[in-house]
């Protein structure tokens, strides 16, 4: 009676067919950041990603990147998208099959609630993102929503021969599964639950308890593709897990050393919250004013869907229960996240989102029947009622699909392809770059063997620096990095503090060794993405996006040449800059890509002050512009711009452009000031005083902000409040002596 019919897959056909088609509308067509850019390259050469080597995922990968279309990058993309729309599709036939159960429907009013929980989870901001790249959680919610759907259908044979069948397959494809994410076996407790409810007596067969293991045995020996493919040494081969030591250490996830749960490394209450931000901004329907409505309705139907499901079937309520706990609570605890984490960490509780939906489905068709309750006296026909109602469902249902959509489109995004292109382009023949993380080495790694772009330079991310299985990978695998350190050397780097007090870390002491072993004989580079220059700043060159590093120390200095024509000539400006040199604002932009941004901005502010500084204000001008316009979040280059303007005398532009970043940036005290003092060039001295006055609220401990206004009410002869204004800021600063004797006359 509850198993599916042939409508039934005909209608999760249809669903799987427009999901799959808005996947593949807003897919990336080129590498993204993050570990996007690892995966597609490991696919592609059968490489080892970062521990714990998601193996199956890089074989069904490896299949993709044979497709006869596109490029490899998006063979790869596709092959999220289709795994997340065939996740919506079982989790079509899961509610479906759940609302049949709670309350004995058949035909539309069944699919009303499939029809509203796959929208719901197609389109919730995380599940959809998941599905527009290269990465390991859509393929993980597929086998999910798969297995648990596979469980439902053990439920229907129970009692016959082949049920036991059923169970050694979903326990086969678990076991398989953790070769593409461990956290795919967070379903497996919810299954045993169903199993219990249902036939508790299945837990005591033998033969089946025994067969579930070698299954299990065979299912992870996927794993050994790690250790087989790490001794024939590919191009990408991290934690290099080439003795059975090694594996184990990268299936541990030992690189990352996991800590305690019962050693929280935030405030729980502090975890919570961070899961309750991103719960709450999966399903929002719509922006504005009506944000908090549109945020938090959803979330609502599916609080009255799980009580509808709790009331109407018990036994598969606690099921769903089961796993939206673990996914979610259970997460909290387990994954134990601080309260400085480098990325949004979202995608771990995924699983969480798109199980709640099922609730969202249920409450759809819960209200609907209790609605004909109501309505049956009143209408003679029940397809009014029906009708108007399922579509305003859907409709709610399909909202978010517009309302994440220009965030979500990332079908013309080549923002990390081209940081790898033009970081790698300009280097010198056989250059070695040091990175700093996942961003600016991932798609580097990834054009390199894909596409073949420079693969003379040797790429050393300064992160992996610190283990000691990748400095002997730099040393000994083409293209080699010289140094001067043997494998026990290398064994015993650790940390240390020198006699001058300064603590050496490993990935520095290894980088110092290189530079001292190479001899200037390879160009050597430091990426501008370094936060931490490791003492060479005196020796380094700025082209473009990185630091040559050089052997004399004459301090940071800037290859005019050199960077004028990376810029301008070698430089790939797609997606942030469109040919007529205006800012491409044709997508959107996540504050991961307008932070990496940024450094193209910091290129030309950097240049426009070397022009400034040699005395061609017109040339610092058009490069501070370009700046600007490049990155329009780089607040430095916003804020200097109208000081230039001013400087080559263009006051009036100057004063429109400040006066445009005082309502772009109505709370900066520093852009008040630098508009205070172009109104002072330009004799506005009342205009002046304003906006040192605005400056001083916004910040009481700008000094300059009060030098400013008292220069301002000196030169009007108001000396009384010129004095007033140096007394409020001793109020601030009793200690500053230069202000204090001049008060006093001395």
């Amino acid at each position: 009676m509850y198993t599916e019919t042939k409508r039934d897959w005909y209608a999760a056909l249809i669903i799987f067919a427009i999901v799959m088609a808005a996947y593949i509308e807003t897919m990336a067509l080129s590498i993204p950041f993050w570990d996007s850019g690892e995966f597609i390259a490991t696919s592609y050469i059968l490489g080892i990603p970062h521990p714990p080597g998601t193996p199956l995922y890089v074989l069904l990968g490896r299949i993709f990147t044979l497709l006869p279309f596109a490029n490899v990058a998006t063979r790869v993309n596709f092959f999220s998208a289709l795994s997340s729309a065939l996740a919506v599709l079982f989790t079509f036939l899961v509610t479906v099959r759940l609302a049949k159960m709670s309350f004995k429907v058949q035909g539309w009013k069944a699919w009303l609630a499939g029809i509203v929980a796959s929208f719901f989870m197609a389109f919730s901001n995380t599940f959809w993102l998941n599905s527009t790249e290269a990465e390991v959680y859509s393929l993980s919610s597929f086998v999910m929503l798969l297995t648990l759907w596979m469980s439902f259908k053990w439920w229907d044979s129970v009692g016959k021969d082949h049920s036991d069948k059923m169970l050694l397959a979903i326990a086969y494809l678990l076991s398989l599964s953790v070769g593409i994410h461990l956290g795919t076996l967070l379903v497996a407790p919810a299954i045993l639950v169903m199993v219990l409810l249902v036939d508790w007596r299945t837990v005591t067969k033998s033969r089946l308890l025994t067969a579930v293991c070698v299954l299990f045995v065979l299912g992870v020996s996927v794993h050994l593709y790690l250790l087989l493919r790490s001794r024939l040494y590919p191009a990408i081969n991290e934690d290099d897990p080439t003795t059975w030591h090694d594996l184990w250490l990268v299936l541990k996830r030992d690189q990352y050393k996991p800590g305690s749960v019962f050693v929280r490394r935030a405030d729980f209450g502090f975890q919570s919250t961070m899961f309750w931000g991103y719960f709450s901004d999966q399903f929002t329907m719509w922006g504005g004013r009506l944000e908090t409505l549109g945020r938090y309705l959803p979330i609502l139907l599916g609080v009255v869907g799980a009580y509808f499901h709790a009331v109407a079937n018990k036994k598969t309520f606690v099921v769903l229960l089961t796993v939206f706990l673990i996914c979610s609570l259970g997460l909290i605890i387990y994954l134990n996240f601080t309260d400085h984490e480098v990325r949004e960490r979202d995608y771990f509780y995924v699983a969480s989102y798109h199980f709640f939906t099922i609730w969202m489905g249920l409450g759809a068709t819960g209200l609907l029947v209790r609605l004909l309750k109501v309505t049956k006296e009143r209408f003679k026909s029940q397809v009014l009622p029906v009708s108007a109602f399922s579509c305003l469902f859907i409709l709610a249902s399909v909202l978010p699909y517009f309302h994440f959509h220009f965030s979500h489109d990332r079908s013309t995004d080549t923002i990390a392809r081209n940081f790898a292109y033009n970081m790698l382009v300009p280097l010198e023949k056989d250059a070695i770059v040091f990175t700093n993380g996942d961003n600016d080495t991932f798609p580097l790694w990834c054009i390199q063997e894909i596409e073949g772009v420079r693969k003379d330079v040797r790429v050393a991310n300064l992160s992996l620096l610190r283990t000691t299985w990748y400095v002997k990978q730099l040393r000994d695998h083409e293209p080699k990095i010289p140094m001067t350190l043997d494998d026990y050397q290398i064994d015993g780097l650790s940390p240390y503090r020198d006699s001058t007090g300064k603590v050496w870390q490993t990935n520095e002491i290894v980088v110092h060794n290189v530079i001292a072993a190479n001899k200037w004989r390879k160009p050597v580079y430091l990426a501008v993405t370094v936060p931490d220059q490791m003492g060479l700043e005196k020796q380094l060159l700025l082209e473009g996006l990185v630091f040559r590093i050089t052997p004399e120390a004459y301090g940071l200095r800037l290859n005019e040449a050199k960077m004028k024509h990376d810029l301008y000539q070698v430089f790939n400006w797609g997606g942030i800059l469109k040919p007529d040199g205006r800012r491409d604002e044709s997508f959107y932009k996540d504050v991961n890509e307008s932070r990496l941004v940024q450094n193209y901005g910091a290129a030309f502010f950097t240049l426009a002050f070397w022009y400034r500084q040699t005395g061609r204000m017109d040339m610092a001008v058009k490069e501070l512009e370009r700046s600007h316009e490049v990155s329009p979040m780089f607040v430095d280059a916003a804020r200097w711009l109208g000081q230039f303007y001013a400087e080559s005398g263009q006051m009036e532009k100057g004063e429109r452009h400040y006066l445009e970043l005082v309502k772009q940036y109505p709370a900066d005290a520093e852009i008040r000031y630098r508009l205070g003092a172009v109104h002072v060039a330009m004799g506005k001295l009342d205009a002046a005083i304003q906006d040192y006055k605005g400056a001083i609220e916004l910040d009481p401990t700008f000094r300059s902000a009060y030098a400013g206004l008292h220069d301002v009410y000196a030169r009007l002869g108001r000396f009384a409040e010129s004095k007033a204004v140096l007394s409020a800021w001793l109020q601030i600063d009793p200690g500053d002596e230069e202000v204090r004797r001049y008060l006093e006359g001395r």
